[in-house]
This record gives C-alpha cells, sequence and structure tokens, in this order.
C-alpha cells in the first residue's frame, strides 16, 4: 500500500508547484498573477493546511471506497458458498471491514 506523504511533504510540494506558477506569471508578464501567487506564498501555512486536510480526506475516501468494493466481493463470495466454515469466515471478514469502515468514517468527519 502507498504511504500518504508527510505535512513536510505536502508544504514542499505545494511551494515548488506554486513557485513554478510564479515563475510562468513572471514569464508572462503578468504581475497582476504574480502578485496574487507572492499573496499565496506569504500565507502559506493556512494553505499548506487546507491542502494536507484536502489530501488526507481523499486518502481516507480512497480507502472508503476499496473497502466497499471488498465487502461487495465477499457478499458475491458468501452467496456462492454453500460451505458453512466458509460463510462464517466471510462474514468475520466483512464484520471487520464494517468495523475499519466505521473508523474511517470517523476521521472524515472529523476532518471536515
Amino acid at each position: 500500500m502507498m504511504r500518504s506523504p508527510s505535512r513536510n511533504e505536502l508544504s514542499r510540494i505545494w511551494v515548488d508547484d506554486h513557485l513554478d506558477l510564479y515563475n510562468m506569471a513572471r514569464l508572462s508578464g503578468d504581475r497582476a498573477w504574480q502578485e496574487h501567487i507572492l499573496a499565496l506564498l506569504e500565507e502559506r501555512d493556512v494553505h499548506v493546511q487546507r491542502y494536507y486536510l484536502e489530501t488526507i480526506r481523499r486518502e481516507l475516501w480512497r480507502k472508503f471506497d476499496a473497502i466497499n468494493q471488498k465487502m461487495l466481493d465477499l457478499f458475491e463470495e458468501l452467496k456462492m458458498t454453500e460451505d458453512s466454515h466458509k460463510q462464517e469466515q466471510l462474514r468475520e471478514q466483512m464484520w471487520e471491514l464494517k468495523t475499519m469502515r466505521v473508523e474511517i468514517t470517523k476521521k472524515i468527519n472529523s476532518n471536515s
């Protein structure tokens, strides 16, 4: 599983992206755009925090969707099997996924 970037990594990426935009504005001669980007860079901490929270939220939703897909797969498998032992194992896996989904939902709501 891919790890989420740290706040410092996201801060570096955000600043690099905005410096690239500043250079584009400078090369195009768009003084208003340059000033706007400089204002954003001066308020970097606020913007980086927002960017970080949005990134975390997207990652949580990605995990939520993956869990839902896995639950659907397990449900289909459950419908197809007649082995009671296998059914019990599938139900346990689904219960674990439901628990994980609840925890992710709490994190999503706390980052809203």
